[in-house]
């Protein structure tokens, strides 16, 4: 899109959507990443798994995503708040250990190891 003084650029509509991202347990997660596929919109969710994002109202979909839970895509509509329950990816989920330098597996290590 190219934009000049005779040719202003028009922003495409947008909309806000704001909601809670939680646990299956019920707690909240801070750190989801909320998403719109197929724009650069996004943002993260604060302390208490609260999001605000302001997306284009052509966009059909938010795309809600934190490791060790599955990814869920959720379907826009006519609501401004859309609030998520993530379930856990029991697959991704395995002990590591913290070493100086990376991580190993704990089944990998020898010696004395702490749990914090």
């Amino acid at each position: 899109m190219q934009c000049s003084v005779s040719a202003p650029c028009r922003l495409a509509p947008s909309a806000r959507s704001a909601g809670k991202s939680t646990s299956a347990e019920g707690e909240a997660l801070a750190g989801v990443t909320v998403s719109s596929p197929g724009t650069t919109v996004g943002a993260t969710t604060d302390g208490s798994g609260v999001y605000r994002v302001t997306v284009p109202n052509d966009a059909t979909v938010l795309r809600f995503a934190y490791t060790g839970y599955l990814a869920q895509d959720v379907l826009l509509g006519a609501a401004n708040v859309y609030d998520v329950v993530l379930q856990t990816n029991a697959n991704t989920l395995q002990e590591f250990v913290v070493v100086g330098y990376g991580t190993q597996q704990k089944r990998a290590l020898t010696g004395n190891i702490a749990t914090v």
